[in-house]
């Protein structure tokens, strides 16, 4: 499935994607290319992002609502109930944090945040793939 477009792959399969993009950024970062990984770190933030929108989508909605499709699966609205506040805290703090570093998004020149290495973004990635672990469990 990692041969599918970006755009129709699951969250499961771009997780795969993730991490292999990190192992090759991290390469970049341990051979003193900074502004290489730098601009990789930026790109799979912008990944990372996106898959947090379809991890909603598929695996806290349970694809009971997806972007431009006409109907609810109401069926599937039943597994919704015990989904919890930290849940939905955990998809927002992930999406933000993608958001300061994705691509396209200038920062506040008073900003002298270093782009996260790669552990950290390495941990960034394992957040979400626990996050999803966790609401499947929910969900079965």
């Amino acid at each position: 499935t990692k041969d599918l477009p970006w755009k129709a792959m699951t969250v499961k399969p771009r997780i795969g994607v993730l991490k292999d993009s990190l192992q090759e950024a991290r390469k970049q970062y341990n051979a003193g290319n900074q502004s290489v990984y730098e601009g990789m770190a930026h790109g799979i933030y912008g990944k990372l992002r996106q898959t947090w929108e379809l991890a909603g989508e598929e695996i806290l909605l349970n694809n009971a609502v997806q972007r431009y499709r006409r109907d609810i699966q109401t069926k599937r609205l039943s597994k919704l109930h015990a989904i919890s506040e930290e849940d939905c805290q955990v998809l927002e703090q992930g999406m933000s944090k993608c958001s300061k570093w994705l691509s396209g998004h200038d920062l506040a020149r008073a900003d002298n945040d270093q782009i996260p290495n790669p552990d950290e973004l390495d941990g960034d990635i394992n957040i979400l793939e626990e996050w999803v672990r966790k609401i499947k469990k929910i969900h079965n």
